[in-house]
């Protein structure tokens, strides 16, 4: 898969020019009353994509050539008059014209009545758009009949023009059909309430709206430069009813073939050897519906996991390499494995490498293939949970059906979702899907900077209703990651879905994590819930909760303390939740959801709220590839809650929750009373590995033991660490993962170099003093200084008196989906302590903070 060589919105050449000459007799606007050897009038300009063709401009008089060897319908040889002759379209040109410009000249066509019988007719050049339009058709889709009328009407004897009554009125919407058909598009996709589906557009010019005040000297508005696939500037929709559908189908198939599968030896070669078996194989016989997925080696146990025979038994898995390919094969999985097609393995997928871009093109040509032989596809990401089949919920009227990927799901979800998946939707076999697939392929040509997300979203959201029907999954059946995962509305409502995806979600080991929190991974053995006799499970856990919120720095040191600890006893370490705070916090989860109108009454339309779900387990803010170089040292905090974990394992013996002692700026609230304190000799330092022995080696034989807050207690200085081994290895396990670490490249890159003012304290009522910690601010830090404002939602509390005191002024802008709950107070602790670690100089009204540049 490869970027192609020419976009044909940008110029045509090769396949699609002859599939331009295939179409033109097809057209409306199919020029009649035509005779050769008489003077001709050129309406549009005209420039040749094939030797035996010929350029015109617009408004030249040429000279019509007898040929009696042109067998090429739609099609006329002309001469210049400077002797040289070629090819033009038929509808390029006019016979019926005034050469002393007496009038204005006339353009000749048929129109189609509703009993099939053609009627010539004629319209002043006047009103013709100076835009080449060979052969505009209707914006309307006037039906399957017309396009058997046309056929008829092209295979039938021609008529003279001076028999042919007015034109219709259809026929006269016709003939400018393509500039109404691209500002009707225009005024839908603008700011008005007919904005379907929340996405801002990104167009071809860069700056320029796809809808403006400007108007046309027609008085229309003027033409927007959207994108649209097509053939010498008329869309592919715009030919569904004017041409036979399979023959458009394969063409615009074959397109893509030639654009995307270019071998080095120059000859396509397209992934269809064998697909159709394949397919055919997978597919349910009577609905011809089946479910594609793909794969590499390093997400085959996605597949297998998630993908269950008992379930989706129609389901075919395209491999990406030949080891995924054999793999599925001996797990009884229908599989395809094309290996003219470059493999891609697993350790060349980072999402949004030029690798993992592939894999989302493929999949569309994949999906052409499959709907150009009459499947009805549900594609999906690799790493989904089917719970049901979904084939039944689908609406029998749309011809594509997408899931909701908003993270507030808006009331209006049914008509305006928001952003929606690129890596799940549900589409039927056609034409018009086809098409739908080759502008995103387009799309993704001339803006290879997007994802694969975002060009899906953007051609969706240029669509009409007339060109292809477009109907939404329930959100509650079919949730996206940061829905099922992240908000957990489905659960706390206590819904069932049908398929469950892993998106709002990077690296595949932060993604099997998320699956094993919920219980959704089927693919551990035994021995990871049960241990075995040579090396039984010893388990241990620790209080997660924390007093405040500290942007992870306390509980950081907490997992650093706890992992070493497991590891010099021998356990394994159960991890905790890491937005759980306690209850002399202050810090409460909000109310349970209950969607009700403004009577009182469940609503079940309204399906959300911008509160978070605070609950998050340790793949929303860590990086479990480098948490699994430690090997089997810890499991997920729903392990103990897992059916396959013996009781056994999870006895405590009798024994007491174990406190270790720690300094004031560490042990902000003192030990229960039923618990047991263990003080190290060092307070400052934190326990040794000698003491723990000491004090825990009697307690070996227990199954599980259970520790206090471990912020402080066991985490070496990091000057310390560095010369111990396993400090060493806990240090690089233990780190952010990738959003949150470019989060933060992305503002100390825009802001550096800076100051920053740390307002992140629990102790400080922000609004109400807000002007009064300025004030104070502003005498000992420089006007000119750059400064960062650290406090979680600046921007909503305000930044005019920042602004007041300093030149400039920046504060982190946070996605809405942080909501209003712990989650997102959590998740702006975490970078704004990130960025203010870098900050020249951190001032805080905490000598400490200002000191460590800490601001938690």
């Amino acid at each position: 898969v490869g970027k192609p060589e020419a976009a044909f919105t940008h110029g045509i050449d090769g396949l699609a020019w002859r599939m331009l000459r295939h179409l033109l007799p097809l057209l409306v606007t199919h020029q009649v009353g035509v005779a050769t050897g008489q003077p001709a009038l050129a309406l549009f300009d005209f420039d040749p994509r094939e030797a035996d063709e010929i350029s015109v401009r617009r408004g030249q008089v040429l000279n019509a050539i007898p040929d009696a060897d042109l067998d090429d319908e739609g099609w006329v040889r002309v001469e210049r008059s400077d002797g040289k002759a070629g090819l033009v379209p038929l509808n390029y040109i006019s016979f019926d014209f005034d050469e002393q410009g007496g009038h204005p000249p006339r353009v000749q066509s048929f129109s189609v009545d509703a009993s099939g019988q053609r009627h010539a007719t004629s319209e002043s050049m006047s009103s013709l758009s100076s835009s080449p339009q060979p052969g505009a058709t209707a914006a309307a889709s006037p039906g399957k009949q017309q396009s058997a009328q046309m056929h008829a009407y092209h295979t039938e004897p021609t008529q003279a023009a001076s028999e042919a009554p007015a034109r219709s009125a259809e026929e006269q919407n016709a003939l400018q059909a393509l500039q109404r058909y691209r500002n009707r598009r225009a005024l839908y996709n603008s700011d008005t309430p007919l904005e379907r589906w929340g996405v801002e557009l990104e167009l071809e010019g860069g700056a320029a709206p796809i809808f403006t005040d400007q108007r046309s000297s027609t008085g229309s508005p003027e033409e927007p430069a959207e994108h649209r696939s097509g053939i010498e500037g008329v869309p592919f929709f715009n030919l569904v009813e004017y041409m036979d559908e399979e023959t458009l189908a394969h063409e615009v198939v074959t397109l893509l073939r030639a654009e995307w599968f270019m071998p080095s030896d120059g000859r396509i070669s397209p992934p269809h050897h064998g697909l159709g078996e394949a397919l055919a194989q997978a597919a349910e016989p009577a609905t011809r519906n089946v479910i594609l997925t793909f794969a590499n080696l390093g997400y085959a146990d996605f597949v297998l996991n998630g993908f269950p025979r008992e379930v989706v038994p129609h389901t075919l898995v395209i491999a990406l390499d030949e080891q995924a390919h054999d793999l599925f094969l001996r797990e009884r999985l229908i599989s395809f494995y094309e290996p003219r097609v470059r493999s891609i393995t697993s350790d060349h997928q980072q999402q949004g490498s030029a690798t993992f871009m592939d894999i989302m093109k493929l999949r569309l040509l994949y999906l052409a293939e499959a709907l150009l032989l009459r499947y009805n596809v549900l594609l999906t990401d690799a790493d989904a949970v089917f719970k049901h089949s979904p084939f039944s919920v689908f609406p029998p009227g749309a011809a594509l059906i997408v899931a909701c990927d908003a993270t507030v799901v808006p009331k209006d979800w049914r008509e305006a979702p928001g952003m929606v998946m690129a890596g799940f939707f549900f589409v039927r076999a056609g034409v018009r899907p086809i098409i739908f697939l080759k502008e995103v392929l387009d799309y993704q040509a001339h803006h290879p900077e997007q994802h694969d997300q975002q060009s899906f979203n953007q051609i969706l959201s240029e669509l009409l209703v007339a060109d292809i029907t477009v109907s939404v999954m329930h959100p509650r059946l079919f949730p996206n990651g940061f829905q099922y995962f992240v908000k957990r509305t489905v659960q706390r409502e206590g819904g069932e879905p049908l398929v469950i995806q892993n998106n709002w979600m990077q690296g595949a080991d932060n993604k099997r994590h998320r699956f094993r929190e919920e219980m959704l991974w089927a693919r551990d053995p035994p021995e990871y819930y049960q241990g075995n006799h040579s090396a039984p499970l010893r388990l241990l856990t620790y209080a997660g909760s924390q007093p405040l919120v500290s942007g992870l720095f306390r509980e950081t040191s907490a997992l650093r303390s706890a992992l070493r600890i497991a590891a010099i006893l021998n356990r394994t370490l159960v991890l905790p939740r890491f937005c759980s705070f306690t209850q002399e916090s202050g810090l409460l989860p909000p109310e349970p959801l209950v969607y009700r109108d403004r009577l009182g009454a469940i609503d079940h339309n309204v399906l959300d709220d911008n509160k978070d779900g605070d609950w998050c387990t340790i793949e929303w803010f860590y990086d479990m590839q480098a948490m699994n170089e430690l090997g089997g040292l810890f499991r997920e905090h729903a392990f103990t809650q897992h059916p396959s974990v013996p009781a056994a394992l999870l006895s405590r013996a009798g024994t007491p929750t174990f406190h270790i002692a720690a300094p004031p700026e560490w042990q902000l609230s003192p030990p229960p009373a039923d618990t047991v304190v263990f003080t190290p000799r060092d307070l400052a330092r934190g326990a040794t590995d000698a003491e723990l022995v000491e004090w825990f080696s009697p307690h070996a034989g227990v199954p599980t033991l259970a520790l206090g807050d471990l912020a402080g207690r066991s985490d070496a200085p990091e000057e310390e660490a560095a010369q111990d081994a396993l400090g060493t290895r806990i240090r690089h396990a233990v780190h952010f993962r990738e959003e949150i670490a470019r989060h933060v490249r992305q503002q100390v890159a825009t802001a550096a170099p800076f100051d920053c003012l740390c307002l992140q304290h629990s102790t400080i009522d922000l609004e109400r003093n807000l002007s009064a910690i300025v004030g104070d601010f502003a005498t000992r830090v420089p006007r000119t200084r750059t400064i960062f404002v650290a406090g979680y939602r600046m921007e909503l509390v305000g930044l005019e008196l920042f602004r007041e005191a300093w030149d400039q002024v920046y504060a982190l802008a946070l996605y809405d989906w942080n909501g209003a709950g712990l989650q997102g107070r959590q998740f702006s602790s975490v970078i704004n302590r990130l960025i203010c670690k870098q900050a020249t100089h951190v001032h805080s009204w905490d000598a400490r903070i200002t000191q460590t540049k800490e601001c938690w």
